[in-house]
């Protein structure tokens, strides 16, 4: 038997599980009754029938069935233990309670003390139908010495997992969550998404904190050398430097900012009809004043004045303006670029290829890393080693492909996107 287990980035450890069933006060009875094949479903009899209020026609009828789970021990609630007042105690629905105690118990099933753990803790859960606060209601006392607030809190819905957070000071997100039968399933499924939120966060945070530190220290170091000199070619070179810096910083917080606006999983609108050439124009257009400077050209080669393709076209744009400057920046200086599309039923093909320096194999594998810049390049280039890395999620995220040749001279990056889906029913209007 093999024992190993691979673990994944998405994987969710289990470190500590409470639970409450009918017929099992924990975890370990719940296992214990399903591995001997226990019956833990109760039969009532007709007396506790009748105490519980069931009409003696229904007792009578061969339909009626005197059976369900049940919860033990829902009156033993510590009430003390959790800063809860008898009042409170007594009208409080049961499955407040219940959940209430469970939630402390997995903190101790994990060796936690919910109030001194450092991090975030988020519930997520819901309950059943609250019967019990029917019967709040109906008690003449419960109304005389309750307010109306007290007894909703108490006993709706919504309350069940704020009053956790509430009462074992927890600093996350609180979630109560209504799907009938599926509560339990649906609010796993929340908790992933706002797990793999809190993980965008940390990347983010990461990745700011190691791009910018070193620009940060650059423009601290040449504004103190610019407030010493008093030489004037000096200090307009230390200017200059900071200038560069700062531009570096613009550059490094705008891409990660695209970068986790793309991954932050957010609904983004990718049925929109895009036009491919219309587009690629408009950038080059933006860019040939960088490329000018290099002393290169840039040009665009379309069998056709437009074609559509199916997606976002503000995602679209970083995806084109990041491939030509990419090859602006490290094709070297008086390198030509060129801008092909073509298309079949399916898909559009856009090809950037330029005549430069290219790339080893080794710098193609992985020049979609995040900080990754080509070694041959690093002193070179005032790059960010984010503008691949967005390249290949906003082409995953419409569906399409990327791949990297080199040439000879150069390198060329082939991408296909999807045709626009909705047949010829789009005018486009030439500016």
């Amino acid at each position: 038997m093999n024992d190993q287990v691979t673990l994944r980035d998405k994987d969710i450890a289990i470190i500590g599980m409470s639970g409450r069933f009918s017929g099992a006060e924990d975890i370990s009875t719940f296992w214990s009754n399903l591995a001997e094949g226990l019956e833990t479903i109760t039969t009532f009899s007709e007396q506790e029938l009748r105490e519980s209020g069931v009409d003696e026609e229904s007792i009578a009828s061969s339909h009626y069935i005197p059976r369900r789970g049940i919860l033990g021990n829902a009156e033993y609630f510590d009430a003390h233990f959790f800063d809860i007042t008898p009042r409170d105690a007594e009208i409080m629905d049961p499955q407040h309670r219940a959940f209430l105690e469970s939630s402390w118990h997995a903190f101790e099933d994990a060796g936690y003390v919910p109030a001194s753990y450092p991090g975030k803790v988020g519930v997520f859960g819901g309950t059943g139908a609250a019967w019990h606060l029917n019967k709040v209601n109906s008690h003449p006392s419960v109304t005389q010495f309750a307010s109306g607030a007290s007894i909703v809190t108490n006993n709706d819905k919504d309350y069940v997992t704020t009053r956790v957070s509430y009462k074992l000071d927890l600093k996350g997100p609180s979630v109560n969550v209504q799907t009938a039968c599926s509560t339990a399933m649906v609010a796993s499924f929340l908790f992933d998404q706002v797990d793999a939120s809190w993980q965008r966060e940390k990347r983010f945070n990461q990745d700011a904190a190691h791009e910018l530190r070193t620009p940060l220290a650059f423009i601290k170091l040449n504004a103190q050398n610019a407030l010493k000199t008093e030489n004037v070619d000096e200090k307009n070179h230390d200017l200059a430097q900071i200038e560069q810096s700062i531009v570096h910083s613009e550059r490094t917080i705008a891409q990660l900012l695209t970068l986790a606006k793309i991954e932050s999983g957010l609904t983004v609108d990718l049925t929109r009809p895009v036009d491919a050439v219309s587009l690629l124009r408009c950038v080059i257009a933006e860019l040939v004043p960088l490329a000018l400077k290099q002393g290169q050209e840039i040009m665009l080669d379309a069998t056709q004045d437009h074609y559509l393709i199916q997606g976002n076209e503000i995602f679209l744009n970083c995806l084109f303006r990041n491939l030509i400057d990419n090859a602006i920046r490290y094709s070297g200086e008086g390198a030509n670029i060129l801008a092909e599309v073509v298309s079949n039923s399916d898909h559009v093909k856009i090809v950037i290829s330029d005549s430069g320096r290219g790339m080893s194999e080794e710098d193609i594998e992985r020049i979609f890393e995040r900080f990754f810049r080509a070694r041959e390049t690093q002193n070179q280039v005032q790059g960010v080693g984010l503008g691949m890395a967005i390249v290949e999620r906003v082409i995953a995220l419409h569906e399409g492909t990327i791949s990297v040749w080199p040439q000879d001279p150069g390198l060329a990056f082939i991408v296909t996107l999807p045709n626009q889906r909705f047949g010829d029913q789009v005018e486009i209007v030439s500016q």
